[in-house]
C-alpha cells in the first residue's frame, strides 16, 4: 500500500495546475530495458492480457516515428484497501483483478506540451490494437472532460486525472 500511496502522491507533483505534464514527465519515456516497462510485463498480478495489451501500446507509439514515447504507468493492481481509499475509484474496480492500468499521457506527438491531443492518440492507438487483437477488448477511458463534483479532494484527482488514460481486459467494448 505504501508504494500505492507514493505513486499518488508523485502524481500530484507530476502535473501542473494548467494540465499539462512538467518536464519530469516530458523528458520520461520507455524503452526495452526500462524498470517500468519490464514491471508491468513481468508483473504476474496482472492479467496477461492487460500486459499484452500495454506491450502493444508501447511498440504501436514507438513504430509511428512522429510519437514519442511518453507514458508513465500511475496504477495497476491494487488490493481492496487501497482501492477503497482512491475517492475517485469505482467499487468494483478491474484493477482489484488485474485487469487494468492507468498512464499518464507526456508529450506523445512531440509539440512540447501535454495535452488533451496526446490523450486523443494514446485512446486511438489503444482502439486500434482492439480491432487487430479482439481478445484484448475491453474498457478505455479519459478524465480531460470530467466536472468538478464540489469536493476539494475529488477535485483535486479530477483535476490531475485529466492526462490520465485507464485501459482494461474487460472482455467488451466500453468507453468514457
Amino acid at each position: 500500500m505504501f508504494k500505492n500511496v507514493l505513486v499518488i502522491l508523485f502524481f500530484s507533483f507530476v502535473c501542473s495546475s494548467n494540465n499539462t505534464i512538467e518536464k519530469t514527465a516530458k523528458e520520461f519515456s520507455l524503452d526495452d530495458n526500462d524498470p517500468q516497462l519490464l514491471s508491468v510485463l513481468n508483473n504476474e498480478e496482472l492479467d496477461k492480457n492487460v500486459r499484452l495489451k500495454f506491450k502493444y501500446l508501447v511498440e504501436e507509439i514507438k513504430n509511428n516515428n512522429n510519437y514519442k514515447n511518453n507514458l508513465i504507468v500511475i496504477s495497476t493492481h491494487r488490493d481492496e484497501a487501497m482501492n477503497s481509499f482512491l475517492p475517485l475509484a469505482a467499487k468494483k474496480s478491474l484493477h482489484t483483478e488485474g485487469k487494468a492500468i492507468d498512464v499518464l499521457v507526456g508529450d506523445i506527438n512531440g509539440d512540447g506540451v501535454s495535452n488533451a491531443t496526446d490523450v486523443d492518440i494514446v485512446v486511438g492507438l489503444l482502439t486500434n490494437i482492439e480491432r487487430k487483437h479482439p481478445k484484448l477488448v475491453g474498457g478505455v477511458g479519459t478524465y480531460k472532460n470530467r466536472p468538478k463534483t464540489g469536493n476539494v479532494i475529488k477535485d483535486v484527482f479530477i483535476e490531475k486525472g485529466k492526462q490520465m488514460v485507464h485501459f482494461d481486459t474487460r472482455g467488451y467494448h466500453a468507453r468514457w
